[in-house]
This record gives C-alpha cells, structure tokens and sequence, in this order.
C-alpha cells in the first residue's frame, strides 16, 4: 500500500510546471495512464472485503485494511506538501543540473 502512495506523489508532481517547462501531451497521457492504473489496483485490493476483513489485526499492534487505507488518505496532504516545497525549491532552475534521474527511472525506483 505504501508503494502505491508513492506512485501517486511522482504521478501528481509530473503535472506541476517547474521553470519554463511544461508537460507534453504524451508525458501528460503516460501519468494520468498511471495514476489511474495506481488507484484501480488500490480499489481493487479492498473491494468487496467484509468489515470483518477490513478490521482484522494479526495483533493489537499491527495494522488491519482499513488502518493502512486511512493512513494512505491522510497522508496525501502531508506529501504533497513535501513535493510541493521540493518542486519550489527547483522552479528557478538553478538546481536543475542536480537532478540526476529522469522521470522513467523515478517510475522505476517507485514500481
């Protein structure tokens, strides 16, 4: 479930503009492509599970379904903060030669 949330994180910040570039219509396509394949795989994963199920904890401290699924959705503000701030500190391109991955090695890292 974790590795999902990232794949969202990469996904939402490739339709953010940073310095004079912008997204082309291919780049656009491929992340909406895979932000929606991310969201399919992660309603899949707990569609039609019983309450029961959801609720379940192989213990008092571990975490059942909807422990996990909860904290991916309150986590999303949290890092898109955290790219947010990252991607600003790169708008002004003076850091962008520090930048040593590109967007399919990212996807990579994340899958």
């Amino acid at each position: 479930m974790k590795k999902l949330v990232l794949v969202l994180v990469v996904l939402v910040t490739c339709s953010f503009r940073i310095g004079d570039t912008t997204l082309t219509k291919e780049e656009r396509k491929k992340a909406l492509d895979e932000l929606m394949q991310s969201k399919d795989v992660f309603v899949k994963s707990v569609k039609g599970l019983s309450k029961e199920q959801l609720n379940f904890k192989t213990s008092p401290e571990s975490w059942s379904i909807a422990d996990c699924a909860e904290h991916i959705a309150k986590s999303e503000s949290f890092i898109y903060g955290m790219v947010d701030g990252s991607l600003k500190q790169l708008s002004d391109g003076s850091k962008r030669g520090d930048i040593k991955l590109s967007d399919d090695d990212v996807m990579q890292l994340v899958l």
